[in-house]
């Protein structure tokens, strides 16, 4: 944890930290299926490329972040990219601005559509 608790991070890269918390783990993967989220907004300071890696996506059709080079380096940050676009998001430049990122999948406008046609027939 460090003194301005936004930047506080997984990483002790810099070693600015104040303290160390045990913090609870939960599966990512898990905390997905069960919510069912359409966007994911995050920012966690160093962690995207292991939180991403093996995410299940299957739904979402954005998600916003904030990358770290400083913190993931260069390789992680073209990993990043790469995750992404395996899984059909794209770069998307209307909405992304310096470190943050804007990834839209190409097929959101029907993954919205179909979302809507199901819950009108519930």
């Amino acid at each position: 944890m460090r003194a301005n608790f936004w930047a506080s991070s997984l990483s002790p890269i810099l070693n600015d930290y104040i303290k160390v918390e045990c913090i609870r783990a939960y599966s990512f993967n898990e905390a997905i299926e069960r919510v069912k989220p359409t966007i994911i907004i995050y920012n966690i300071k160093g962690g995207e490329t292991a939180l991403f890696k093996n995410a299940n996506l299957d739904g979402v059709e954005k998600v916003l972040l904030e990358l770290h080079q400083w913190a993931v380096g260069r390789k992680n940050i073209k990993k990043l990219f790469d995750y992404f676009s395996a899984r059909d998001f794209h770069y998307n430049q209307w909405h992304s601005s310096g470190s943050v990122v804007l990834f839209s999948h190409i097929y959101r406008d029907k993954m919205r559509k179909e979302r809507l046609e199901l819950s009108e027939k519930e």
